[in-house]
C-alpha cells in the first residue's frame, strides 16, 4: 500500500504515511445550517436531527464502515 506523505487532494492537505493514526470525521447534512462555518465549534452546538446519538442509526454506520474493514485498511479500526 504505498505511502503519498503530504499531499492534496484539491482542497484540504492530506498526509498518507506508515505507522500513523489518522481519524474519519462524519457529519450529516443538517449538522451545519446554511451561512454557519463547518467547524468543531459549530459541529459541537449538535444543531440538526442528531441521528448518530440514536444507537440504532450509530450501530449501521459503524457496521458500514468495519464492514470488510481488514480488506481495506492496512491497520485495525478503534473507537
Amino acid at each position: 500500500m504505498g505511502t503519498k506523505g503530504w499531499h492534496s487532494r484539491g482542497y484540504l492537505p492530506h498526509y498518507d504515511g506508515d505507522g500513523i493514526t489518522q481519524h474519519i470525521v462524519l457529519r450529516l447534512y443538517d449538522a451545519v445550517p446554511p451561512g454557519q462555518r463547518n467547524d468543531d465549534n459549530t459541529l459541537d452546538k449538535g444543531i440538526g436531527s442528531a441521528l448518530l446519538r440514536d444507537p440504532r442509526c450509530a450501530r449501521i454506520v459503524a457496521e458500514t464502515i468495519t464492514e470488510g474493514a481488514s480488506d481495506r485498511y492496512a491497520y485495525r479500526l478503534g473507537a
